[in-house]
């Protein structure tokens, strides 16, 4: 069996250690994913779990749905690319058939609107902690810098404090109820009076046709 050997200068071998021996309180410029810290705690998954089988059907629904509309915008996509570009869009709004798909996209907002509701209401009860929890990992690590992970190039995992995060909204939000109070909207406002369903998205430049 071949074996391959890769070689560290004395300069990388030294910074390899070094980041392995550093210590979590020495760290000064960490990245974070605050809403992967929110959506991977203990009283999310949870309530997630009891939303998804509460609006099973609903969700079945949707996916149904989902997958007509595919099969509508299907002839748009002239270049077979899987993507509807700015061209076949304004093609496909000419369209006769424009107003059957604008139809479809108001069935799945009107069936989905349940169950994102809940989550959203879920998400904002964990994400309500969410500051104290940052501020307690950067206490406890002396921490100067937080960046986003999509804004580096390159972060050792060690660098990385979603976890640390995750762990300390598990202790400040232990559980989370899966069912918003009638009158909540997501933002915490209560409804004055019912919003009108959103019209189906003009295709953009690029826009992925749905379920692709």
């Amino acid at each position: 069996m071949k074996t391959n050997f890769t070689y560290l200068g004395l300069g990388a071998i030294a910074l390899t250690a070094a980041l392995a021996a550093a210590p979590a309180e020495a760290q000064t410029v960490v990245t974070a994913d605050f809403d992967g810290a929110v959506v991977k705690t203990k009283a999310f998954t949870a309530a997630a779990a009891t939303i998804k089988t509460t609006y099973q059907a609903q969700i079945t629904q949707v996916e149904g749905y989902q997958k007509e509309l595919q099969a509508l915008l299907l002839p748009f996509d002239t270049n077979k690319d899987g993507r509807i570009d700015e061209a076949e869009g304004r093609a496909a709004q000419a369209s006769p058939s424009w107003s059957t798909v604008v139809a479809k996209q108001q069935q799945i907002n009107t069936a989905q609107a349940p169950f994102l509701r809940a989550q959203a209401y879920v998400f904002e009860q964990v994400s309500s902690k969410l500051n104290q929890a940052v501020q307690a990992v950067i206490a406890a690590r002396s921490i100067s810098l937080i960046v986003k992970p999509e804004a580096v190039a390159f972060a050792s995992p060690v660098g990385d404090i979603t976890p640390a995060i995750t762990t300390e909204l598990d202790k400040l939000v232990p559980t989370a109820s899966p069912t918003p109070p009638a009158n909540w909207q997501p933002g915490g406002q209560p409804a004055a009076a019912a919003a009108p369903a959103p019209a189906a998205p003009t295709p953009a430049s690029g826009a992925k046709k749905p379920g692709r």
